[in-house]
């Protein structure tokens, strides 16, 4: 593969995309029913942590700086934002967006466990975000070796890369 080809398409980006929004917005409803302070609180950490400083940290040591990528919002942003940086990921970049990942998705459920329906949704686009689209579609094509979510996916699939 040439080192310019982009390699992640529109396959990746619809697959993927459209599960995240449809949990984050899920998510953030149900965070303002139960308090809209909670709620933007919820909308303050995807915009100034997850997006912002994982799209430094994370993104920017990314072999698919400045291409289109399976990281969406992040990646687009630390292209626009932030130059580049070379050398090996720390402890700290290798592990700040699977924390970040799950804060974001793991913050909406206390307020689904009493309501069943928007529990199973939940559960639903979790395990076809991770279970599926994530290691047989998306991190099929990464060539990114730091990421977390690179080799839990080939754990998935029984890869030993």
């Amino acid at each position: 593969m040439r080192k310019n080809e982009n390699v992640f398409g529109w396959k990746e980006w619809l697959s993927f995309l459209p599960l995240l929004v449809v949990y984050v917005v899920l998510g953030s409803y149900l965070i303002f029913l139960a308090n809209p302070l909670l709620g933007y609180g919820y909308i303050a950490f995807i915009v100034f942590f997850y997006v912002g400083i994982t799209s430094y940290l994370f993104c920017t040591k990314c072999p698919h700086y400045g291409q289109r990528c399976s990281y969406i919002f992040a990646g687009v942003l630390a292209k626009r934002l932030f130059k580049k940086r070379e050398g090996d990921c720390s402890r700290l970049e290798k592990t700040y967006p699977a924390i970040a990942l799950t804060l974001l998705l793991g913050s909406p459920i206390p307020f689904a466990l009493d309501k069943p329906v928007y529990l199973i949704a939940f559960l639903s686009i979790f395990i076809l975000m991770f279970g599926i689209v994530k290691p047989f579609i998306v991190c099929y094509r990464c060539e990114y070796s730091s990421c977390v979510a690179k080799s839990i996916s080939n754990k998935v699939k029984g890869e030993k890369r």
